[in-house]
């Protein structure tokens, strides 16, 4: 847990924190179980840079909102 709190996503500005206004929102298409399309939602797209020194084998990701 450790790690996990020291390597903060950051975004592309460099910032930590980001206006979710700011976000590219995209619609998707909610599919039910027979192909149907029964509505959307809203999914926000970013922009983010992963720290130059990070390595791993497995990561996860967090961000601060």
């Amino acid at each position: 847990m450790e790690c996990f709190d020291q390597n903060i996503l950051k975004f592309d500005n460099g910032e930590e924190e980001y206006d979710l206004n700011k976000g590219k929102v995209v619609s998707v298409p909610v599919i039910n179980r027979k192909g149907k399309t029964v509505g959307y939602t809203k999914h926000f797209q970013f922009k983010v840079k992963l720290p130059d020194d990070l390595k791993c084998e497995h990561c996860l990701f967090q961000f601060k909102w």
